[in-house]
């Protein structure tokens, strides 16, 4: 298994495992004092499952060299498995485990709960994720970058 794939999955796994046990405790729902913090450990996870698939592919898929652009293909696996499995852990939990969410996040009795009103949180839920994905990608792809020359020793 290629170790973009992997830690897509793994990376993705452990933040729909933080967001899941985020929302049964209640910390999205308190906004101004802890939820607001709630994001920070899914980015630190995303951080750390992008770097380690990075490195992972630069140190075992590529004998030790990564270019920018490998590195952003890497990173394009992962920000698609995690968007897409972020999105459907989002679609699992606004349709089934807790339909009222969004008129509970909104703080409004009448937000309508059909599946079009849900469905800017849920593009959010994908979207957001892609990009975070690819920006973090981006920054560890420069740190982790290392061509050819860089392996030759000159005597």
């Amino acid at each position: 298994m290629q170790a973009s794939v992997k830690w897509g999955l793994l990376t993705a796994l452990m933040v729909v495992g933080f967001s899941l046990i985020a929302f049964l405790a209640g910390l999205h729902n308190q906004y101004w004092t802890i939820g607001q913090y709630s994001s920070i450990p899914t980015i630190m996870l995303v951080a750390f499952g992008v770097y380690k698939g990075l490195k992972e592919t630069r140190d075992e898929e590529h004998a030790g060299i990564l270019t920018l652009k490998t590195g952003m293909k890497a990173g394009l696996v992962m920000a698609a498995i995690g968007a897409a499995m972020m999105g459907i852990f989002m679609w699992i939990y606004l349709k089934h485990i807790n339909p009222d969410f969004m008129r509970i996040k909104a703080g409004d009795a009448t937000w309508d709960t059909d599946m079009d009103s849900t469905s800017l949180f849920l593009m959010m839920n994908v979207l957001s994720p892609f990009i975070g994905y690819m920006v973090i990608a981006f920054i560890f792809s420069l740190i982790l970058k290392r061509n050819k020359d860089a392996m030759t020793i000159s005597a």
